[in-house]
């Protein structure tokens, strides 16, 4: 608006008690009202909302709305927050990694070591992963990217680069793709 003298003499000679022009954005859900409202203010303040309250969850929510709505800076911001950001939890590594591409190739590299860490933790020697059924249930449950950035990890424990074909095809056919 600032950049149009004729919007903005018109929008200041407006009288009528209604606003000129009304935008009607249709949300899926309470969850993505809350983070078009964290993206409205994080747009008007420069800095993500309620920082002591922030959750890798609630960045990712704010970052996927921002990329839904096409405002860079405050998808900058979130993949900032997360970069700052000391570890994560196994669900909270699940839904790093599940973001759409768009936000995760935004994520600085702390994000990405992270995300291997916590894989390598859960995950590290991939033949006794594939045989201890709850690693083995965790394994095949990865999103696409954790599986990629786990196979691709120098601290991973594997006997042969079979092993790494087996875990992959298991993969493939338990995704049914």
């Amino acid at each position: 608006m600032s950049s149009s003298g004729v919007l903005q003499a018109r929008l200041r000679r407006w009288t009528s008690p209604e606003r000129p022009v009304r935008i009607y954005l249709k949300m899926e859900d309470d969850q993505e009202t809350a983070a078009f409202e964290d993206v409205l203010w994080a747009t008007y303040h420069n800095r993500l909302p309620d920082a002591e309250k922030m959750t890798v969850v609630r960045a990712l929510s704010i970052a996927q709305t921002a990329d839904k709505y096409v405002v860079e800076r405050v998808m900058s911001m979130c993949a900032a927050w997360l970069g700052e950001q000391g570890g994560f939890s196994w669900d909270e590594m699940l839904a790093v990694c599940s973001a759409p591409f768009g936000i995760r190739e935004r994520y600085p590299v702390t994000v990405q070591e992270r995300v291997m860490s916590t894989l390598v933790e859960q995950l590290g020697d991939l033949e006794l992963s594939m045989i201890a059924p709850e690693q083995k249930k965790e394994l095949l449950a990865l999103p696409q990217p954790a599986l990629f950035t786990l196979l691709r990890s120098d601290a991973l424990a594997v006997a042969a680069e079979s092993t790494v074909a087996v875990v992959a095809l298991g993969w493939a056919l338990h995704r049914g793709k």
